[in-house]
């Protein structure tokens, strides 16, 4: 069960996330979140210290479609793990 995100402190979830991405073998992270959810954005900055995988934290608007440049920086971070 994943620990609710909107608790502190948040020590369960950052946890929770270090031990799954062990056990799956995990190569890197794309935390996608919509620009006005601030518990993700709050938790974000903590994820990507405390991971020890690459962190690719991708804004979304409203808009059912990727920005240009939010493709091009999957693109990217998809390269980069994939090496």
């Amino acid at each position: 069960q994943i620990p609710a995100i909107w608790k502190r402190p948040n020590d369960g979830l950052y946890s929770w996330f270090s031990n799954q991405l062990q056990q799956q073998k995990v190569d890197g992270v794309m935390l996608l979140r919509y620009v006005f959810c601030d518990l993700w954005h709050s938790c974000a900055f903590e994820l990507k210290k405390r991971l020890s995988v690459p962190f690719l934290e991708i804004d979304l608007d409203s808009s059912p479609k990727l920005s240009p440049s939010a493709i091009s920086r999957i693109q990217a971070f998809m390269e980069m793990i994939c090496l």
